[in-house]
């Protein structure tokens, strides 16, 4: 059984403003990130990138490293997840119009996923 702590968070103006920068830089990277997924062959990738060559990739990109390491790889994560998704709902006949996963807005506000001591949370 997971236990799960739910906590409410209170920042003040400068902790704000570092929390949203950190927000805009994982919707930066999860949008550089999905639009190699979706244009692999438009910019003559071998073949589907996955999540560790990503990584690998992305590592000395400027959103990359304006996060924690943790939390750039799992922005990575989460959105490989989601392609596999749309993969496996692809090939359910029963679904009609199945959606690869959408770019992020650009808005300050989104979820980003803290890790701490191994376990994922997400804030804002």
């Amino acid at each position: 059984m997971l236990l799960a702590k739910k906590i409410y968070y209170k920042p003040d103006y400068a902790e704000l403003r570092i929390l949203n920068s950190m927000a805009f830089s994982a919707n930066k990277l999860w949008n550089i990130a999905n639009y190699e997924k979706n244009y692999f062959q438009e910019l003559e990738f071998d073949k589907f990138p996955d999540d560790t060559d990503q990584k690998k990739r992305l590592k000395e990109n400027f959103w990359y490293l304006n996060l924690p390491s943790q939390t750039a790889q799992d922005v990575i994560n989460r959105l490989h997840k989601g392609w596999k998704s749309y993969f496996k709902v692809k090939e359910n006949p029963d679904v009609d119009n199945p959606r690869p996963p959408k770019f992020k807005k650009k808005v300050n506000c989104s979820t980003l996923p803290i890790l701490t001591m191994g376990s994922g949370s997400s804030i804002i």
